[in-house]
């Protein structure tokens, strides 16, 4: 970027067309380098996921559950969000696993006491 600056003050270029050109010669070669994607965004959604994830893992409570739809409305337009329904679906899955372990060792004190 200096040195396009500094080639056109070398060419001796009003300070209006450095003004104007070089921001435009900056956003061009920021989208071309860095572009934008959804991945990105992606990765992002799914970081905020993982952070649901767990903090409704130790809370579950309908405040969280609501932050999981919000996250999910939003993430829909994105291409890769099978990924938020695959960790989400980890999520009911672990609390199903932990209602019926619970349940399970409820039942096994239940006839441990009755005999």
């Amino acid at each position: 970027m200096w040195a396009l600056y500094f080639y056109r003050r070398e060419i001796k270029a009003p300070r209006q067309i450095i003004g104007i050109t070089l921001p435009y010669i900056f956003i061009f070669l920021l989208l071309r380098f860095n572009p934008l994607g959804a991945e990105i965004f992606d990765n992002v959604l799914v970081i905020v996921a993982l952070i649901l994830y767990l903090k409704t893992r130790t809370s579950f409570t309908h405040r969280n559950l609501a932050f999981i739809a919000v996250l999910q409305l939003f993430w829909v337009d994105y291409h890769v969000a099978i990924l938020g329904y695959v960790i989400l679906f980890g999520l009911f899955l672990d609390k199903a696993v932990d209602c019926i372990t619970r349940k399970g060792a409820i039942f096994s004190t239940l006839t441990a006491t009755s005999k």
